[in-house]
This record gives structure tokens, C-alpha cells and sequence, in this order.
């Protein structure tokens, strides 16, 4: 344990677990500053389009950020690797614009007699221009095992969002929130200059296994975030607009949680994908990372268990039923122990198809199921469903990964 610690460390994790930190703390005070500043019609109606957008945002590039974090951890930096990444940049560049327009006319056929939901997305097209540089930054930044550089993007693409999400929106209500939202990730272009060719390189890689795993994996993260949106969706075509804000509440806190498992695998993913082939060193790990995620757990139940209603109280009076937020909680403790770090393992080894079928059952799951919880149970059942599904997605990861690493000792005898 004390040695996974110093590894951690070591990674620059810390600076890691500052950038994360920081962003859950500033985005969770401005929510907060959000909800009580706008109506809960139009926070209602901003979110859906969020929703939605966050819908295609894993797959921004077509998935090129991917490939990049996994080739460029394993190979040897160099021309070869740099001649790869300028590609990446390029040919990923292109594809985006190309998922701009198809999510622009998809939201025609969810949204065609909404008009004001659709004039929100158009507007969040922009935004998800400026998340495709964005996300590539950050992951060559990681796998070139600069942590530093990560962290500085992350952390300035924080400050702005904050700076001008707050200011924006108390001097001018809904559309400056918008505002806010739609230019904050370019100003990573005052610290970052991006180098991009549209011309594959003649050199000795195996682009189409590289693309291959990166829109296979994009994909997958894709799908899997969608347990985390679909009972937003549902619950905002189902039911009025203030359900929506009443649940999107309820799960703010329990859902940003989720930081602290994804402060290790952002700091120690390039690793594992560089050791993939150790399998000691990835049971070793798993041992590491469940014992500190089992005390996590246990903190983060005891305290919203006895505090949450004073919790939920800093988002105004009309916010202090906490029946929502204390089923969801355990949600949390699910995705910590299983869910994340099964998932990343999976993509570490290069098995992410696994994680495709499993998101692709689950999301057909939740679809299937909300569609008969919500008129009945309303938004608690939305609640413990969704509980279950991160659960039961969870435990499918683990038992695949579990495959694979037998799999691969019965090889290796």
C-alpha cells in the first residue's frame, strides 16, 4: 500500500489530484450559483441541450485522443511518434467537423418542435469544436507523462469556465451562462500552439489498428458515460422540465464524486498501458486501488448518511429532500470499486470491445427500463435503476477483465 502511494506520487499524481479537485470544487460552486441565479425553466432547458451534446462528447476527433494516450505511452518518443500525433491532429480535425454536423441535424429529430433547446445546441456546437484541441492537449500531455502540462490545461480551462461562467451570468442571466460555456475551452490556445498534417506519414505504423482501437474505445467511453445521461434524457422527455433540475440536484454531488477514482487512473492509465503485458504488476494494482477505494467508501457513506439534508441545504430551501441523494450515494461507492477502474484496465490491455458490449447491453438495458420505472415510480426509481445498472456494469467489466487476465496466463504457460 505505501508504495502504491509513492508511485502515485511520484506520477505526479498530486498535481493530478489538484487539477481534479479544483475542477469539481469550482464547477460544483458555480453550479450551485447557477441553479439559484437562473429559473428552473431555463436552467431546465440549458441542461437538456447540455445533456444532449454530452451525448457525442467522448467521441470528439472521431476518438483520435485515444489512440494517442495508448501509442504514444507505449512507443519511444521521437520523430516517429511526433509525425503520428501531427497526423492524429490533422485527420482527427476533419472528422469533427463532420460529428458538429451530424449532431446539429440529429438534434432536428429529438428537438424538431423545441425551438429554443435547439437554438441552445447550436450554440454548444461551438464548445464542442473547442473541446476536440481541448481533450487533445490533455491526453498528449499525459502520455508523453507530463503531468504538469495536464494539469496546467486543466486547470486554466477550469478558471476560465468559473471566471467567466459567474460573471457572465449575474450580469446577464441565461445567455451569459451560454456564453461562458461556448468560449471557455479556446483559451487553452494562450498556452498551447498545435502542430497538424493532414497527410498520412510513410512510415512504419499500423494506422488502421490505431484507429481501430481509438473510435472502438471512443465509442465505448462514449456509451458508458450514457448511464450517467440517459435518466437525465428520459426524465426531461417524460416529465416536466423542473423533474429534471430536482434530479440533476440530487446527483450533482454524488456523481462528482467519482473524481476520486479517476484521479488514479488518469495519473497511472499511461502506466498501464505500458505495463499491460505484466500481469503481477496489474493484480498488485487492483489490490492497491480496491483497499483505498474501500476506505473512500466507507467516508463518503458515513457523511452523506448522517449530513445529508445540511448538504443539499447550500442549494437553496426548495433542495433539502434528500431521499434522491441518498440512494444515489451508492452509486458512487459501485463505480469507485468497480466500474472505473475494471473499465480502464480493460482498455489498458487493449480489450476495450469488451467494454463496447457491455456498454451497448446496459445502455439497451436503462433505455428499456426507464421507459416502464418512470411512469410508475417517478424519480426514485429512476434512482435505484440507475444504482443498479452502474452496479451490474461494473461487475461485467471485472468479470471480463478477470477473463482475459486468465486468458493470458493459460498463453503464457
Amino acid at each position: 500500500m505505501r508504495k502504491f502511494i509513492k508511485n502515485f506520487i511520484d506520477n505526479k499524481g498530486v498535481w493530478v489530484m489538484f487539477s481534479l479537485v479544483l475542477v469539481k470544487v469550482g464547477f460544483f460552486v458555480m453550479n450551485i450559483l447557477i441553479i439559484r441565479w437562473l429559473t428552473k425553466e431555463d436552467y431546465g432547458r440549458i441542461y437538456i441541450a447540455i445533456n444532449y451534446v454530452s451525448f457525442f462528447m467522448a467521441m470528439v476527433g472521431m476518438g483520435n485522443y485515444q489512440g494517442v494516450l495508448r501509442y504514444n505511452s507505449i512507443m519511444k518518443k521521437g520523430r516517429k511518434s511526433t509525425l503520428i500525433k501531427d497526423y492524429a491532429m490533422g485527420e482527427g480535425l476533419k472528422r469533427q467537423m463532420l460529428l458538429n454536423i451530424g449532431m446539429l441535424i440529429l438534434a432536428f429529430v429529438f428537438f424538431g418542435s423545441r425551438f429554443s433547446i435547439l437554438e441552445i445546441i447550436a450554440w454548444l456546437s461551438i464548445r464542442f469544436l473547442g473541446f476536440y484541441f481541448l481533450e487533445f492537449a490533455k491526453v498528449e500531455a499525459r502520455s508523453d507523462f507530463d503531468n504538469k502540462k495536464f494539469v496546467l490545461y486543466d486547470v486554466s480551462y477550469t478558471l476560465s469556465s468559473l471566471i467567466l461562467g459567474i460573471g457572465l451570468t449575474y450580469f446577464f442571466g441565461a445567455k451569459g451562462y451560454l456564453t461562458s460555456l461556448c468560449v471557455s475551452p479556446y483559451v487553452l490556445f494562450l498556452f498551447k500552439r498545435f502542430r497538424f498534417s493532414f497527410r498520412r506519414p510513410e512510415i512504419d505504423f499500423n494506422f488502421k489498428e490505431f484507429w481501430h482501437f481509438s473510435w472502438v474505445t471512443a465509442l465505448t467511453t462514449q456509451i458508458s458515460g450514457w448511464i450517467f445521461m440517459l435518466d437525465i434524457f428520459m426524465i426531461g422527455n417524460m416529465l416536466p422540465n423542473t423533474s429534471v433540475v430536482d434530479y440533476r440536484v440530487a446527483s450533482i454531488i454524488p456523481f462528482n464524486l467519482l473524481f476520486i477514482g479517476q484521479i488514479f487512473m488518469q495519473t497511472d492509465y499511461p502506466k498501464l498501458c505500458k505495463e499491460h503485458r505484466n500481469i503481477p504488476f496489474l493484480k498488485k494494482y487492483i489490490t492497491n486501488y480496491t483497499l483505498v477505494m474501500l476506505a473512500f467508501s466507507v467516508i463518503i457513506f458515513l457523511v452523506s448518511h448522517f449530513f445529508s439534508t445540511e448538504i443539499l441545504g447550500i442549494f437553496g430551501k426548495n433542495y433539502k429532500d434528500s431521499s434522491l441523494f441518498n440512494i444515489l450515494i451508492f452509486g458512487t461507492m459501485s463505480a469507485l470499486l468497480v466500474r472505473i477502474p475494471y473499465g480502464n484496465f480493460l482498455a489498458a490491455l487493449g480489450k476495450s470491445h469488451w467494454n463496447l458490449l457491455i456498454a451497448i447491453f446496459i445502455n439497451l438495458f436503462i433505455v428499456a427500463g426507464l421507459y416502464f420505472v418512470i411512469p410508475k415510480y417517478g424519480l426514485k426509481g429512476v434512482a435505484y435503476f440507475t444504482v443498479g445498472t452502474i452496479t451490474l456494469s461494473g461487475v461485467l467489466s471485472m468479470m471480463a477483465f478477470f477473463h482475459e487476465i486468465k486468458k493470458s496466463n493459460t498463453f503464457a504457460e
